[in-house]
């Protein structure tokens, strides 16, 4: 059985019914989050590294407004948005490494799931899996047969330049190769960061996770915690946005996820 088949085969699970498969996976994946499981675990910045897919939450400081007007405070108000990543390399200079370095100012490169319609990315990474079968099955074995954890998984073998190609002439979705600063990973710098790497044995669920449901609580979470009427108008204008993204979850539009990209560039996210 085909990535693709699995991913359909969870699909029928559901009666066919993308919402409620979308829903349920959305909850499955942050349950594991914080419950830890060997499919889904928090990581080290030092086990960041290419072919894997990732579950981080992204801080952004806003605009050069907030920057100025919170230059002299320890806590700036930031939003933090969680971003469903596949890793495809880091860049120092003009070098792309493989794994990210500490002491070193790195930019990070990746797939943002949420930009991909769900049937898009179930066949795009259904040629990714496709090209790693014997990595794949790796996989299952050190879950379970070893008994292992996902931080010794192997991770994918991938050409960023193939797989921007891949989503370049195959629909233009390249929009969704994104590129991250790590230090602005939540609690990236302190050694503990909001990063989990997730299984390629549970890589069915991801394909339907949506992360715009949680982060429309976190935008209402900062919403409420703002003190500035211009911050708060700012937010507002943000949520209103993401409402009509998510109240049109079931129309598969490449203008949507483009939208979702302009909605969070508005609020300087990457």
């Amino acid at each position: 059985m085909t990535f693709k088949d699995e991913c359909y085969s969870l699909l029928g699970e559901y009666g066919g019914n993308w919402k409620t498969c979308i829903y349920d996976s959305t909850d499955i994946i942050f349950n594991l989050k914080d419950n830890n499981n060997h499919e889904l675990m928090s990581t080290k910045p030092n086990k960041l590294i290419t072919g894997k897919f990732y579950l981080m939450k992204y801080e952004y400081i806003k605009d050069k407004y907030f920057e100025e007007k919170y230059m002299e405070q320890k806590n700036v108000p930031s939003l933090k948005i969680w971003c469903p990543v596949f890793v495809l390399g880091f860049k120092e200079s003009d070098k792309v490494v493989q794994r990210y370095m500490k002491n070193k100012k790195l930019i990070m490169y990746a797939i943002n799931l949420d930009y991909l319609p769900y049937r898009y990315r179930i066949l795009f990474f259904d040629t990714v899996f496709n090209m790693n079968f014997d990595r794949i099955e790796k996989n299952k074995d050190l879950h379970f047969v070893k008994k292992d954890n996902v931080l010794n998984e192997w991770p994918l073998k991938v050409s960023a330049l193939k797989l921007y190609n891949l989503l370049k002439n195959n629909g233009s979705f390249e929009y969704s190769l994104t590129a991250y600063d790590p230090d602005k990973i939540d609690k990236f710098t302190y050694g503990m960061p909001e990063l989990y790497s997730i299984s390629t044995t549970i890589a069915q669920r991801l394909m339907f996770l949506d992360c715009k449901l949680i982060n429309k609580k976190n935008i209402i979470e900062t919403l409420k915690e703002s003190e500035t009427t211009q911050e708060r108008e700012k937010l507002k204008s943000i949520l209103e946005a993401l409402e009509k993204i998510l109240n049109t979850l079931d129309q598969e539009e490449k203008g949507l996820y483009k939208k979702l990209r302009q909605l969070e560039n508005y609020f300087e996210i990457v």
